[in-house]
């Protein structure tokens, strides 16, 4: 019980009505019109969980584990990155993902696609910095029909070690270079 706030559907005290008054305006004939009037204490402590809950979600966002059920790892240079290949949701591509286990590494790599390029999402890219907005790189290499192990390690390595990516602009279309 919250101070301020009774919850039970009888009267609090003895009165000369008997009825039983709902203890707020929550379930009554106009409830529309009411909106659902909570008490001060009970907006406090909603304000409250829904603070905790954001704070708490950016700040264990990046130290949460990457799912690595139904996927694959690879090592390379003593790092651990996971890898699947899954139907792109906005297109008919699918993408292999790449994601280290640190997340700061998070690559997309359309398979099949007219050109063959390369969407960054984590924090960096070819020992940059990224902002974490999508970038998009030209593949110096082709994608194969068939991806391999070794072809994700080639893709990580290129991503962590390579210089002077080619960024492309994206129109929200088909990329054609």
């Amino acid at each position: 019980n919250m101070a301020g706030v009774y919850y039970a559907e009888v009267p609090p005290v003895p009165i000369p009505n008997t009825e039983v008054k709902l203890s707020s305006a929550e379930d009554t004939w106009r409830e529309a019109a009411w909106k659902n009037r909570s008490s001060p204490a009970q907006k406090a402590v909603h304000l409250l969980m829904y603070g905790f809950f954001t704070v708490y979600k950016t700040i264990f966002r990046g130290i949460m584990a990457v799912r690595k059920k139904n996927r694959r790892v690879i090592l390379w240079n003593g790092k651990r990155y996971i890898w699947y290949v899954a139907q792109d949701k906005d297109s008919s591509y699918h993408l292999l993902n790449v994601v280290s286990e640190d997340k700061q590494l998070i690559i997309a790599c359309p398979l099949n696609p007219q050109t063959p390029y390369l969407i960054s999402k984590g924090h960096v890219f070819q020992k940059q910095n990224s902002d974490r907005h999508w970038s998009r790189y030209e593949l110096p290499f082709p994608v194969p029909e068939i991806i391999t192990p070794k072809f994700v390690r080639t893709l990580v390595e290129w991503s962590v070690q390579g210089r002077n990516a080619v960024e492309i602009r994206w129109n929200g279309k088909e990329i054609c270079i």
